[in-house]
């Protein structure tokens, strides 16, 4: 019996031994595997450049991305850490090493290039490399990630960490106050934004500051510095009026208004080989001779006023964008932005301004984009329809058919054809901008002079927007560099919006076939350069380098090999037409009433406040 017992024993822990050899044989892949993955995720990383929220014994929380963490670390910290920038070396999900960069700096920023900051600090102006894995954090309301955009120039509310002896984090910590403004200023008749040459003068006792010295001169001594100039020595100088009503006169500078006077200061800088000139002055002050620049003063008050607040309104918009911030401002003076001091200012300009002091259009508490144009066609476009990332629902498009009812203003549709040239050639309807020489132009254009304007504009385009010219390969339309298409044989409207802008077109050629999307390109690639163009008013304006407007038809003359285009309206047709907004003054409107009609569901705000 104990035999058996004993043989059964054996053979059950032989059975045993042999389940659980399995068993652990099964276990020991997985395992291995495992050891794999647990290798790789031990390799060491580094988190440059986190912002480090605080850190206490065995803890660090870091905010980085937009995503908050809580690490533990592997030895315990020795000292306590809060609100700093650092480096993390991470493994196994663990802290390993902590770099921390508590040296901070602030100063006004002059410039924001590529691979530099340069700031301004007790009168002395460095350049500061940008480290690589440069970060930008808002600590207001809560931490958020930012970019680069966001740290202005011509301010001071960012504080700058530096590790390395390079600028490796942003810190925008300040609410900032928007008061003044920084214009590039363009060459003598807008040609380029690079100054080979400067000479100015004052028109009142004015200083030159060049680094932590100032010297004085006296009013009208005129000064020229060249990129190699002493008197640039330090990179750059500052000219300012000793007297508030001082203006300083650029001389190497062309406007329709003579030789242009600027308020605020002039600085002028080298960049690379050549010179920038930025004018610092208040947004107000700017607006003085902006508003005679884009809109004639003898328009009324209330036209006057509507025109103050949209230029406010999109310098504002323009001036977050830092979109000139390589050079050390946030806009240019040209139609790149607003145009400015092309024509000085004058009293009914001034007036305009101090009226509407500080006065913006407003959509759901933010300030909207406040686009305007010359002349509607009769009806105005959506944003979308222009710009294709356009977000901002106030830009609708609305008919502008004289005091109509809200539903007369939105029941439109001008898509076809056919309805579209029933409104275009419609002369009973009485529109806000129906008395005004655009509402209504016409133009003939050789099939050779378009094939000089496809040519001048195509290449540049396409390199600018290359998704938007594209070219007919076999069955279909690819991105494909072009720089000409041949003799023109068709152009061909593909889409026409509700609003009747084209935005979509096809040129047939002799050696290739484009499709041209975007009311800005086909403007430009249709542009008659040499042709006269014939207004409503049966006035003539000899070439231009673009067509008046998108709100067109095109028709071919088959023997003479000629174009003709007939259309409406003169720019984009988004936001608010500025004869437009004339007429509806004279028809007795208010400014408010004005903005209210071109930029829909929007309210008016203070910037100041």
């Amino acid at each position: 019996m104990k035999t058996k017992v004993g043989i059964l024993l054996v053979s059950m822990m032989l059975f045993i031994g042999v389940f659980l050899y399995g068993a652990f044989q099964n276990i020991d892949k997985p395992k291995k595997e495992m050891g794999q993955l647990h290798k790789e995720e031990s390799v060491e990383t580094v988190l440059k450049n986190v912002w480090i929220v605080s850190g206490k014994d065995s803890e660090i929380t870091y905010f980085n991305g937009d995503e908050t963490v809580k690490a533990e670390t592997a030895m315990k910290l020795s000292q306590t850490i809060e609100h700093v920038i650092g480096d993390l070396t991470m493994k196994d999900g663990k802290v390993q090493k902590v770099k921390l960069k508590p040296e901070r700096i602030t100063g006004k920023v002059m410039t924001v290039g590529k691979d530099t900051i340069q700031l301004e600090t007790e009168g002395t102006i460095q350049n500061y490399p940008i480290s690589d894995e440069f970060k930008v954090y808002r600590d207001k309301d809560g931490l958020k990630s930012s970019t680069v955009q966001s740290i202005l120039v011509g301010y001071d509310n960012v504080e700058f960490a530096l590790g390395d002896g390079e600028i490796c984090a942003g810190i925008v910590e300040k609410e900032l106050e928007i008061h003044n403004i920084r214009v590039l200023i363009n060459t003598g008749k807008y040609e380029k934004n690079l100054h080979e040459k400067v000479t100015f003068t004052c028109t009142s006792d004015y200083t030159v500051k060049k680094g932590k010295t100032s010297t004085s001169y006296k009013a009208n001594k005129r000064i020229s510095v060249k990129p190699s100039s002493k008197l640039l020595a330090s990179g750059r100088i500052i000219i300012k009026p000793k007297k508030p009503g001082g203006k300083v006169k650029l001389l190497n500078v062309d406007r329709t208004c003579g030789t242009p006077g600027y308020r605020g200061t002039i600085e002028i800088a080298r960049y690379e080989d050549k010179l920038t000139v930025v004018n610092e002055l208040p947004m107000e002050e700017y607006l003085y001779a902006v508003i005679p620049s884009e809109m004639p003063t003898d328009y009324g008050n209330e036209a006057l006023k509507a025109q103050a607040v949209c230029a406010r309104t999109y310098a504002y918009k323009q001036l977050l964008q830092n979109g000139f911030s390589e050079y050390g401002a946030h806009i240019d003076d040209s139609v790149a932005s607003q145009v400015y001091n092309n024509i000085k200012e004058d009293k009914n300009s001034i007036k305009a301004v101090k009226d509407t002091y500080g006065e913006v259009i407003l959509r759901d508490k933010d300030v909207a984009e406040a686009y305007y144009y010359s002349t509607s066609w009769g009806c105005t476009a959506d944003a979308k329809d222009v710009w294709l990332n356009a977000k901002d629902n106030c830009l609708e498009g609305k008919n502008q058919i004289c005091k109509a009812t809200p539903e007369e203003e939105n029941n439109f549709d001008y898509a076809q054809e056919k309805a579209f040239k029933a409104f275009l050639m419609d002369k009973k309807t009485k529109t806000y901008d129906s008395s005004f020489p655009w509402y209504r132009w016409n133009v003939t254009i050789s099939g050779k002079d378009l094939k000089k304007s496809i040519e001048k504009s195509l290449k540049a385009r396409y390199e600018v927007s290359p998704n938007l010219i594209l070219t007919l390969s076999g069955s279909k339309y690819e991105s494909l560099p072009a720089d000409s298409v041949g003799e023109v044989k068709k152009i061909e409207i593909v889409n026409r919006t509700k609003s009747g802008l084209v935005n979509e077109i096809l040129i047939v050629g002799s050696e290739k076939t484009i499709k041209v999307c975007s009311e800005y390109n086909i403007r430009l690639l249709l542009a008659p350069l040499k042709d006269t163009i014939k207004r409503n008013d049966n006035s003539k304006i000899k070439g231009l380098n673009m067509l008046p407007s998108a709100f067109f038809t095109v028709t071919k003359k088959e023997k003479a090999d000629e174009y003709y285009f007939k259309g409406g309206g003169y720019g984009h047709g988004v936001g608010m037409s500025q004869n437009g907004a004339k007429e509806m003054a004279h028809q007795g409107f208010n400014y408010s009433t004005i903005l209210q009609h071109y930029y829909s569901d929007t309210t008016l705000g203070n910037l100041y406040l």
